[in-house]
């Protein structure tokens, strides 16, 4: 029903010009024709008339014969006297009263006179004072154009119909890639964003729509997917923030509690003076525990100050990174391999850079028994700074290994505190500024077992961190 309606608002207003076309080319080719059959006819009228009026100059008064004009029918012969009386009539002339021949005398020239049949009749004055009238019948010359006017009605409607025939073929195949292309957009604005806009085909303006329509399509499309994945992100984002908290909110109740428990006892005087030492120690150790948490917890959630970038000495870092471990873990066997690479320069911050390297590698000492060997290599491959810390101890839990570098991640399940254990911000501070620094960290099984971390780092960095 659409795409006939489409195709009727198209045909009728040119359906309406081809039909008045048609007939004005019918109106003038009946005239021409008209004026042509007109003009053979006053032609013998003239003719008869110079025949007539010549005889009868010679004999006087002019004999009643016919003069041959060469038509069907012979002309008929009228003589009006000076006073306007028709002197001379034929017999056959009852359509033609006097009445027209006296104001044919007086006008002159020739004209059509009489009906059913009609005349064309032309006069000349002769020499005795009389006139000549001479009409010649227009029986057969109206017969032709009626003719010609049936053929002309019967013609022009069937050129009228081939030419309506031929326009519904051209508006179809010009509107069907249009009454397609409508159905395409309103089933895209129902919601079905999965319909196949089609190939390009028709004219080339109905071709460009197409391409045009596939790729607001396109686009459409893209946009719906960013918005899908940022609202899936904003919610993963809700879900950390609200995982970030309660962890955030457990590790800061813990030594909360320690110091309250502790505090709750001396004012119950329930604390010897040696209880009071061992509670001052406790005391102690669980502020430094507190202050650690929230130093890290502020690294972590504050925005990272922007310094300018300068050289840093990868190799150099590292070095520093591993004499601070040996001090820090003396039960483990702590080395670096820089000899193929004694120095690796990228942009950067030398502090936070080695903030990041040293957080891996005590990472690596908590997380693994006394005397495993713990390893921290450079290297540069296609124009990237490899920095790994590598440990063949017991690996980490298949459980977490997606989650390591979120906050108050550990390797194990559970939440208890072991005495050499974090709160599990160390690898999300190293993330973090790794990550600052346009780089990435990525943890992968030592073979043989243990951790391999592996920091990628550009050769050169943004101006500004």
């Amino acid at each position: 029903m659409k795409s006939f309606g489409v195709r009727s608002t198209m045909l009728v207003p040119l359906l309406g010009a081809l039909t008045l076309g048609s007939a004005a080319l019918g109106l003038f080719v009946y005239r021409a024709v008209e004026r042509d059959q007109f003009a053979i006819v006053d032609g013998e009228v003239t003719r008869a008339l110079a025949a007539s009026v010549g005889s009868s100059a010679r004999d006087r008064p002019a004999r009643d014969t016919a003069v041959d004009t060469g038509s069907i029918e012979p002309p008929l012969q009228f003589v009006v006297g000076p006073d306007g009386t028709v002197i001379q009539r034929p017999a056959s002339s009852e359509t033609i009263d006097d009445a027209q021949l006296a104001q044919l005398v007086a006008e002159g020239g020739i004209t059509t006179v009489g009906a059913d049949p009609r005349y064309r009749a032309g006069s000349r004055t002769r020499a005795d004072g009389t006139t000549l009238v001479m009409a010649l019948s227009l029986r057969s010359v109206d017969a032709s154009l009626d003719s010609l006017r049936r053929n002309l009605l019967l013609g022009g409607g069937v050129l009228v119909a081939v030419q309506a025939l031929i326009v519904l073929a051209v508006a179809r195949r010009v509107a069907r890639p249009v009454v397609r292309l409508s159905g395409v957009a309103h089933r895209i604005a129902a919601g079905d964003f999965d319909t196949d806009v089609g190939r390009s085909e028709g004219p080339r303006e109905t071709a460009a729509l197409t391409d045009d329509l596939a790729a607001m399509l396109a686009r459409l499309l893209a946009a719906l997917d960013e918005r899908q994945r940022a609202a899936a992100g904003a919610e993963r984002a809700r879900a950390d923030m609200e995982r970030f908290m309660a962890d955030a909110s457990h590790e800061l109740r813990t030594p909360l509690t320690a110091l309250r428990g502790y505090s709750e006892l001396h004012q119950a005087g329930m604390l010897d003076e040696d209880g009071i030492d061992r509670a001052m120690v406790r005391i102690g150790a669980e502020s430094d525990r507190l202050s650690s948490l929230v130093r890290d917890l502020l690294q972590l959630v504050q925005p990272t100050h922007r310094r300018a970038a300068e050289p840093v000495d990868v190799a150099a870092i590292v070095s520093a990174v591993v004499h601070d471990l040996r001090a820090a873990h003396p039960s483990h066997e702590i080395r670096h391999d820089l000899d193929a690479h004694a120095a690796c320069i990228v942009d950067g911050d030398a502090e936070r850079l080695h903030q990041a390297v040293l957080n891996l590698g005590a990472n690596a000492c908590q997380h693994t028994p006394a005397g495993t060997e713990i390893v921290i290599t450079v290297a540069q491959r296609d124009g990237e700074t490899l920095v790994a810390v590598i440990d063949d101890g017991p690996g980490i839990d298949s459980g977490v290994a997606t989650t390591i570098f979120q906050p108050f991640t550990r390797g194990e399940t559970s939440r208890s505190r072991s005495s050499h254990d974090g709160a599990g911000l160390g690898l999300a501070i190293a993330d973090r500024i790794v990550g600052h620094h346009g780089g990435s960290i990525v943890c992968s099984p030592t073979p043989g077992g243990g951790a391999t971390f592996t920091i990628r780092l550009g050769a050169r960095r943004s101006p500004n961190l």
